[in-house]
């Protein structure tokens, strides 16, 4: 293979040694208009069930793509379950936490409103789009869900009180070390506010539950884009899956 960028393809079915696949239009579109690859070329398919896998292009027209699979090249993985509760905000910041949550490992979005949130409805088509996108990019085995838009109140009624939630507190809250020493090794949420900030009665409700934990953002205050994306890298440092080791083959 030559040092070329080699596209990333997610693939439903059964991926093993010699087996033959076929993809949609719109994939097939892609490869031969966009990125100009032809019969023979090499491509990686992949999927959360089977891991990824070298293959090349077996047939190509304008409607339909086949692959031959190679040789895998990356067994399944899955990372840290981290379920990110996030108010929705500005559509181009909330792609950005959408996009840089992917990368760094988020499993579920489900976007709650709160009391002071004041942004456009969640488009999951567009989301889902820029989910793709990012997990094509990074490397990414497993497609994270999204979820509708649902009152914070109607989630947290329904929340499986097994799996903590970190609630990002605007002013106070714990060190984020202190607590996941106490939660480690299990799903976990984070529960990130709106540009405004939680409202003086989410806060006292919050506070009393015994599986959120508030933690401190530091000394500033933080737009809340940059709050999901901060805190989702500390709880990989710390107790995610940057510590782990991914098996790759050859």
């Amino acid at each position: 293979m030559s040092n070329k960028f080699v596209p990333r393809i997610y693939i439903v079915g059964e991926l093993y040694k010699s087996a033959v696949v076929e993809h949609n239009k719109s994939k097939a579109h892609y490869l031969r208009s966009v990125m100009r690859l032809n019969v023979g070329e090499q491509v990686f398919l992949f999927n959360e069930n089977n891991g990824e896998y070298l293959a090349k292009i077996k047939t190509l027209s304008k409607s339909n793509v086949e692959f031959e699979v190679l040789n895998c090249v990356k067994k399944p993985y899955f990372g840290y379950d981290i379920t990110l509760l996030n108010a929705p905000i500005h559509k181009d910041n909330f792609r950005f936490v959408v996009e840089k949550g992917t990368e760094l490992g988020v499993r579920k979005f489900r976007p709650v409103i709160t009391d002071r949130t004041n942004a456009p409805k969640v488009r999951i088509d567009k989301a889902r789009e820029h989910i793709m996108g990012s997990v094509e990019q990074c490397e990414r085995l497993d497609i994270p869900e999204i979820n509708h838009e649902e009152k914070l109140s109607a989630v947290m009624r329904r929340w499986d009180k097994n799996i903590p939630i970190i609630y990002c507190c605007e002013r106070g809250g714990e060190n984020i070390n202190d607590i996941t020493a106490e939660i480690s090794n299990k799903p976990i949420a984070i529960l990130v506010g709106p540009e405004g900030g939680f409202s003086d009665d989410e806060h006292n409700w919050l506070s009393k539950q015994e599986h959120i934990y508030p933690i401190s953002l530091g000394p500033r205050i933080m737009r809340a884009e940059t709050a999901s994306i901060a805190v989702l890298s500390a709880l990989q440092a710390t107790v995610g899956d940057w510590c782990d080791t991914i098996n790759y083959i050859g």
